[in-house]
């Protein structure tokens, strides 16, 4: 296992990682009005889905660096703005992976994208077209959180780049990684899930899910 802030590239012998990059999707952000600056939380409550699940997303991909998964992040996620600024989702979420949870610079790409699922997922396959270096196992895997995953695996399996090229989608729940990081993690997994919340967002992961097999999709901005 890789310790934490060591960069994960072992130059003595070759590491064996389980997947080429592993895609980060963006969430939805809420604005400290104290700070003035955008923040990641696991719940907003003014957001229509209230469980939004930024953070957790940040504390997963310090555990995948941890385990020695992947040499590479690229995280997603579009513009948020307010009446006074606008700021990258994935910047945003960038910025909190590597200061807060000392994830390697080096191991972390921030692509800017339409800020819905359809659009993280056609500005990372435009990324991987322009770096095919990248795909040596054709294996990679995308970390959201546990409802968003069944939506965004729905769209990912339904691109043809991934089957033209052989390339192995594997979809990562940050909850599963966040339970096996500490009883402490586990309990704020649990917390999160019994919130009320949650199952707002499950009827609308759920109605999102429908119109996507209908062809009705309509993706939000957020």
């Amino acid at each position: 296992m890789t310790e934490l802030g060591e960069n994960v590239l072992n130059h003595e012998k070759p590491q064996k990682y389980s997947f080429d990059a592993v895609i980060v999707l963006g969430a939805f952000m809420h604005k400290n009005e104290k700070t003035g600056k955008w923040e990641l939380p696991t719940i907003i409550e003014e957001d229509p889905g209230k469980v939004v699940g930024g953070h957790s997303r940040a504390i997963a991909v310090q555990q995948m660096l941890n385990e020695g998964l992947t040499p590479k992040f690229i995280v997603t996620g579009g513009v948020q703005k307010d009446e006074a600024d606008g700021v990258s989702r994935a910047e945003t979420l960038k910025e909190l992976i590597t200061k807060k949870y000392k994830v390697p610079e080096d191991n972390v790409v921030a692509i800017t994208t339409v800020g819905n699922t359809l659009g993280n997922l056609d500005d990372t396959v435009k990324y991987f077209k322009e770096h095919p270096e990248i795909l040596k196992l054709k294996r990679v895997a995308v970390l959201s959180n546990e409802l968003h995953l069944k939506r965004a695996m729905m769209m990912f399996s339904d691109n043809a780049y991934f089957r033209e090229n052989d390339i192995e989608i594997t979809p990562i729940a940050a909850e599963d990684l966040l339970i096996r990081r500490s009883k402490h993690y586990k309990k704020w997994t649990e917390d999160v899930n019994s919130h009320p919340g949650m199952e707002v967002r499950k009827r609308m992961e759920k109605q999102g899910r429908e119109d996507y097999r209908k062809g009705t999709y309509n993706p939000l901005s957020s």
